[in-house]
């Protein structure tokens, strides 16, 4: 111990004496290990840490197979799984999305994200609530059967987020047994959920799950998950195997529905995490491949001092310091380097704290609490890391410094000592080159997919448009939904500055999914001729409001209205799939819109093909259907103005308001500035990327640098017998130059064998873009290339202000 406290000592002692040297290793390494560190906070969160319920290992998603492919559940087979299965405490049902509800009774109507949930979830999760109760059996009894289009009215009982009991209730305790009115209809609050409580989706308001309720009329309709938690001591694989069984029953029970139907089960924490695994891997690797090059950077400094302290060492060795001895001293130099870039680097994690949930989008994530500290296994990581980026610098230097015969250094010139360590030097240059090129190649693929994927043709125009989503009580009648949408539609068409306006219930992008199965009519049982398209519900204009085109028929008229037959505009996608070489006009196509027959509409229209699921998807098969046939009691509205949409949005509420002080008028927004939010999750893990690669590669272009810079001081004597035997100023560039550009080259030679290999493992994160597309990696090497001559232009200039008599009197 006594000789370990006194190699710290002389370690303290040998940083504080060169502080310019300790200031650049220590910010190096702070910021290879402050970017690990932060990053492996972030997995610590999300993929290591558990997940804030009880005995969260028992608990599992489940959810529907048809022929290989997941999808939800659907709401009649959860409760046959739930009354059937045995390997279960209890099984709950979560919807898989959230919807949006109209709240009045505050100071202003309010729009608010809603979901249903089982009466047995909150107990399957063990989350109680922070006040009053969660749902009993009894609320969860079917809802009545209605008629025709009449919508099936709400649950009586609701339980609320915290953040809306502290906005809406002040946070009053009487908040419980209180009333809110949603969608036009009084509900009952029963309870009130701890702070921050999130599953799957943003939601204020959770609302029973009833048979014949939302999302739950039809047993071909599969909108759930299912949260099970297990049995005591029963593994996954034996409730994986009972809700089988249960499945090939269903199957054969309800042909049409089930036919092709499995189910999966997966153990909570790894379904909720699924999606950022990816990420977080990318992330992780671009860390640590800048802390590689930070310590490959450093041990190249270390060396180069080492070598210049040959002297010093050996007088220590002269006066009786083995080699053993001297070589831990150096260790313990190194390692204190490294401690003090870790301390340095906590500052940079904390940082990268504060921005990775925003770049990895841990606010839409399914897991509720997740929070990135500066934890006791984070604090450790940290202090590992210093450790053993402080071993790994210090040894070789420490090994090469203390190598051969002291003594001899006491007796030889200065000049003779480091021609022996050029070699290790320039390979180690040459390994940050090849690291900083595997980076740069990634970072310029998620650069070319993004923009491939930005630059896709979206089949609309989303420029100048400003959008709004409106909604009616769930008491309006049909004819008073019509009225309402169709007459807002009227006077905001004659607001000054509006050029078009149409209403559709799904934005394009914005509110994806939405999907039924259609057939042609004459060929039922075919499924060559059926395909599933997406369902949306506009009024006439919608289409020249963002600028669709119809490419054959007509659009959807004011006389298109119930009682008149049904009819549909079809987008290209669509008449391929179920026409393929036909003229669909005037043909007529099944939709299966939830009841126990289909309805048939005839075929009036084709309108060119859009992407409205995701940017990522091709375009989509779509079928759009007439407000005024079959109305919606939720719709937005797209208004394309002539400048900057914004500056209608007070006149839009107050015609609105004119009408119904309670109908919120919600989600205003630049249609293209909600586009843009759609691909902001790619965009923040490829900025992020992006920058690590930059700073990885000024970290490679100051070791390339540094290494010349110490080989011209080296070569000083040698270069100024050079100049005075005639020597041009473009051959002694030249070669020094030759130099850097040779250790360069070596390194772009390994970075590309390693990027072709590793970015393979890039494939689900690019699109439209292959993993060894050649122009993000001619674009990275041509880049590093540029920066690396740089950085070996000052050192080559260098060379010529050497002074031929100054180094022949040095002589």
């Amino acid at each position: 111990m006594d000789g370990i406290r006194s190699d710290l000592r002389f370690a303290l002692r040998g940083v504080a004496r060169t502080p310019g040297f300790t200031s650049v290793v220590v910010l190096t390494l702070a910021l290879g290990i402050g970017a690990t560190t932060g990053v492996f906070s972030a997995m610590n969160a999300v993929l290591f840490a558990g997940m804030p319920y009880p005995e969260p290992d028992q608990l599992v998603l489940g959810r529907s197979t048809f022929h290989g492919g997941a999808v939800g559940l659907s709401a009649h087979d959860y409760f046959d799984y739930r009354d059937q299965a045995t390997s279960f405490e209890s099984l709950g049902a979560h919807l898989e999305f959230s919807i949006r509800v109209s709240s009045s009774g505050g100071e202003t109507p309010e729009t608010l994200g809603a979901t249903y949930v089982s009466t047995d979830f909150f107990h399957t999760l063990g989350v109680a609530p922070r006040l009053g109760r969660t749902f009993v059996p009894e609320e969860g009894e079917p809802a009545p059967v209605t008629e025709g289009n009449e919508p099936t009215p709400l649950p009586s009982v609701a339980v609320i987020s915290h953040a809306l009991w502290q906005r809406r209730f002040g946070a009053s305790p009487s908040a419980v047994g209180s009333r809110l009115t949603l969608n036009g209809q009084p509900v009952s609050v029963v309870g009130v959920m701890p702070r921050g409580f999130r599953f799957l989706v943003d939601a204020d308001v959770w609302l029973p799950l009833r048979l014949n309720g939302e999302r739950a009329t039809a047993r071909r309709f599969h909108n759930w998950v299912a949260v099970g938690r297990l049995g005591r001591g029963v593994p996954i694989t034996r409730a994986q195997g009972e809700l089988a069984a249960i499945a090939t029953r269903l199957e054969r029970l309800y042909p049409d529905s089930n036919e092709g139907m499995g189910v999966i089960l997966t153990p909570l924490h790894e379904a909720l995490v699924g999606n950022l695994r990816p990420q977080l891997l990318l992330l992780a690797t671009a860390a640590v491949l800048m802390l590689l090059i930070a310590c490959a950077n450093v041990s190249n400094l270390l060396l180069a001092r080492g070598l210049a302290r040959r002297s010093e060492l050996a007088t220590r060795a002269a006066l009786g310091a083995s080699r053993g001895r001297l070589v831990r001293q150096l260790l313990a130099e190194g390692v204190t380097l490294a401690l003090l870039g870790g301390a340095l680097g906590l500052l940079v994690a904390f940082l990268l704290q504060r921005a990775l949930p925003f770049v990895l989008g841990l606010e839409k994530s399914g897991l509720s609490g997740v929070s990135l500290r500066l934890e006791a296994r984070v604090l450790l990581f940290a202090f590992a890391a210093s450790l053993l980026a402080g071993a790994s610098v210090a040894l070789v230097p420490a090994l090469r410094s203390t190598r051969g015969s002291l003594a001899g250094e006491l007796e030889s010139s200065s000049r003779s000592v480091t021609s022996r360590s050029s070699r290790l030097k320039m390979t180690l240059v040459a390994i940050q080159v090849a690291l900083s090129l595997v980076l740069l190649v990634g970072s310029s693929l998620l650069l070319r997919s993004f923009a491939r994927l930005s630059g896709e043709r979206l089949g609309f125009d989303p420029r100048n448009v400003l959008t709004a989503t409106l909604a009616v009580p769930a008491s309006a009648s049909n004819e008073e939904s019509i009225r309402f949408f169709s007459g807002v539609l009227d006077e905001v068409r004659a607001l000054p500055g509006v050029v078009a306006a149409g209403m559709t219930q799904r934005l394009p992008i914005v509110n994806p999914y939405g999907s039924t199965r259609v057939w042609r009519p004459e060929r039922p049982g075919d499924r060559s001729f059926s395909l599933r398209a997406l369902g949306r519900v506009v009024l006439p204009g919608y289409f020249g409001a963002m600028r669709m085109p119809l490419v054959a028929g007509r659009d959807l008229g004011a006389t298109d209205r119930t009682g008149s037959p049904p009819v549909v505009v079809i987008s290209q996608a669509m008449a391929r799939g179920l026409f393929p070489g036909e003229n669909p006009i005037g043909r007529s196509v099944a939709v299966d819109v939830g009841g126990d027959r289909p309805a048939t509409f005839e075929i009036v229209g084709i309108v060119a093909d859009a992407r409205l699921n995701r940017l990522d998807d091709g375009p989509d098969s779509v079928m759009y259907l007439s407000h005024r046939q079959f109305p919606d009691r939720r719709m937005s509205v797209a208004i394309r103005t002539d400048a900057n949409p914004a500056g209608i949005s007070g006149a839009l509420r107050d015609l609105v308001w004119r009408r119904s002080r309670d109908i919120p008028v919600e989600e205003l927004s630049a249609l293209e500035e909600e586009i843009r939010r759609s691909t902001l999750s790619r965009r923040r893990v490829t900025g992020t990327v992006t920058v690590l690669s930059l700073a990885a590669l000024l970290l490679a272009a100051v070791g390339l640098f540094g290494v010349l810079a110490c080989q011209v001081h080296q070569r000083e004597h040698e270069i100024g017998i050079r100049i005075a035997l005639g020597a041009s100023r473009g051959h002694v560039v030249g070669t020094v130059l030759r130099q850097g550009l040779v250790m360069t080259a070596v390194g772009l030679v390994a970075g590309i064998a390693a990027s072709l290999a590793a970015t393979r493992l890039m494939t689900r994160a690019l699109y439209g873009v292959a993993p060894t597309d050649p122009a993000s990696f001619v674009g990275a090497a041509a880049l590093l290339l540029v920066v690396a001559t740089a950085a070996c232009l000052a050192p080559a200039l260098r060379a010529l202000s050497i002074q031929p008599i100054r180094a022949l009197r040095y002589e």
